[in-house]
């Protein structure tokens, strides 16, 4: 004899079979909204993948740029340096001429 199992209903019972079926449904509905999970995480994997790309590529211009500031910033205190030496010469001369002339 199969168990019967009384519906919320109350006129209607569910055997084992229709409890199988019932499961059989749930689980194919699991299973197909898993796999829509699961290219949903595919979808967002792949947005990540370009977010990625985009912050290596702000990187890179980045470290181009440093190289680059490193490159006038050296310049610049080349050229400061080249002119506080002539300064500094132009200061000597200033001396001398002051002590002839006192």
């Amino acid at each position: 004899m199969e168990p019967r199992f009384s519906c919320y209903t109350g006129g209607m019972s569910l055997t084992s079979d229709d409890l199988a079926d019932i499961k059989q449904l749930m689980q194919g509905l699991l299973n197909q909204q898993t796999a829509q999970l699961d290219e949903r995480f595919e979808e967002i994997d792949k947005r990540f993948e370009e977010i990625d790309r985009r912050f290596e590529e702000i990187d890179r211009r980045f470290d181009e740029n440093a190289e680059v500031q490193n490159e006038i910033l050296n310049a610049i205190g080349t050229d400061l340096n080249r002119h506080s030496a002539r300064l500094d010469n132009h200061d000597e001369r200033l001396r001398v001429l002051e002590r002839k002339a006192a």
